[in-house]
């Protein structure tokens, strides 16, 4: 099973850092940036995750990787695009640095994620997944410096969404376990 668990993590990590047409389609009314930086960051937490409930809820003949069963799977189940998924696993390229491309509703997608691995915490690659994190708290790991910079954009105050969105992750306090 570690060998599964390794591979899986492996290839979801190596699709996730894949360029993506949708990446630059990321924009629009649905989506904010925040958290600039010079550096490029992956969500590797994050696509492990999205893996792992691929690999468990996502069609098996689909011929798609975990990764992206998983991405097709929560669309699915939330009546959104591909797309506001994808996009929550890296930063983005903007302004000769790199920014979150963030969809105002990454708290119900981060809901789901949460629900579908709880639903699943006795799944070996789920336990796996879940002993390597440094927080007890899935939200702490699934998207840790992206609710940093959410959290800084709304100290800005520019936009009410922003701040609802900030309030809305807070309250997702959910532990491994509970």
């Amino acid at each position: 099973m570690e060998n599964n668990f390794n591979e899986m993590a492996y290839d979801a990590v190596t699709d996730a850092a894949h360029f993506d047409f949708d990446d630059i389609l990321a924009l629009g009314a649905n989506y904010f940036r925040c958290g600039w930086g010079e550096e490029k960051y992956y969500n590797h937490s994050f696509s492990i995750a999205i893996a792992i409930i691929g690999s468990i809820y996502g069609s098996k003949n689909s011929g798609r990787s975990d990764y992206h069963n998983g991405i097709s799977f929560i669309a699915s189940e939330l009546g959104i695009t591909k797309r506001q998924i994808k996009v929550l696993r890296k930063k983005m390229k903007h302004k000769d640095g790199f920014s979150f491309k963030t969809p105002y509703n990454v708290s119900t997608t981060l809901k789901e994620i949460i629900d579908l691995l709880k639903r699943q915490e006795q799944n070996p690659n789920v336990k796996k997944f879940l002993s390597q994190q440094r927080s007890e708290m899935y939200r702490e790991f699934l998207i840790e410096k992206q609710f940093e910079a959410i959290k800084e954009a709304a100290k800005k105050g520019k936009r009410e969404k922003v701040k609802n969105v900030a309030d809305e992750l807070r309250g997702i306090t959910t532990k491994v376990g509970e």
